[in-house]
């Protein structure tokens, strides 16, 4: 996380000073940077490190970027999509701040997106995953700093190819997250794709859910993608078919 955060500030750093201008013309306004992330509730403690790691970077760099002050706005965007075009419109019309960051849900992120293209507005996203905020709504004033929900399963499903595992089973909840990771391995241009996924669970969203699922493939005589081949349990390994356990996250 640490490091994540670390990056999302770098990456920040350097669309900032494109927004400075060249040398000859810099303007000397603060910078005005919106922040729009969740402050309260289940992600509260992800956008307090996001704006710390933020806020840090630009502290080890003598309080500026090329050259100017910041100047911070914070709307906190509860993790509600229902709220967040009203919510990222307070800092681009209100409060008209040069750049956007955040957030960590990918609903939030979505109208983020849509807004920051619709005005122009530099958004920096560094965890919300949602997959179209780089893809169909792709803009050069929108990047990220972390991952596209695709990308854990893109990377699986390149070490499956290589393992030579032709036949999965998904464990997964029917969000738009998961979906998008159980997708990304048939983008991998490995043999593994959708049409040989050979079973499907969806349990109810917990942990607990999970378990029953999980013994269940492993009865099948399933084993984990990154799993010892000579392992027991969990790990143990069977004839070519692969259980893969796709976890919840933003």
């Amino acid at each position: 996380m640490k490091t994540l955060l670390k990056l999302s500030s770098a990456v920040a750093a350097i669309c900032l000073a494109g927004i400075a201008g060249p040398a000859g013309a810099q303007s000397t306004a603060p910078i005005k940077v919106g922040l729009m992330l969740p402050y309260t509730g289940t992600y509260a403690s992800l956008g307090n490190m996001i704006e710390n790691g933020f806020k840090l970077y630009v502290q080890e760099h003598g309080g500026k970027l090329s050259g100017r002050e910041i100047q911070y706005f914070k709307v906190d965007d509860e993790s509600d999509p229902s709220k967040a075009t009203d919510n990222v419109n307070k800092l681009i019309k209100r409060d008209q701040v040069d750049v956007l960051v955040g957030t960590v849900h990918s609903g939030v992120a979505l109208a983020m997106a849509k807004a920051a293209k619709d005005n122009n507005t530099l958004l920096i996203v560094p965890n919300a995953g949602a997959d179209a905020i780089t893809g169909p709504m792709c803009a050069s004033n929108v990047v990220r700093s972390s991952f596209s929900n695709w990308q854990p399963g893109y990377s699986t499903g390149v070490v499956m190819a290589q393992r030579g595992h032709k036949r999965a089973m998904t464990i997964t909840w029917s969000d738009s997250h998961s979906i998008s990771v159980v997708h990304g391995a048939a983008r991998s241009g490995n043999p593994l794709s959708t049409n040989q996924i050979c079973a499907s669970a969806v349990p109810a969203f917990s942990r607990i859910a999970m378990r029953p699922q999980h013994e269940m493939a492993i009865r099948e005589g399933a084993v984990h993608p990154c799993g010892n081949a000579k392992g027991s349990g969990p790990e143990r390994a069977v004839s070519r078919t692969i259980c893969w356990l796709a976890l919840k996250t933003a």
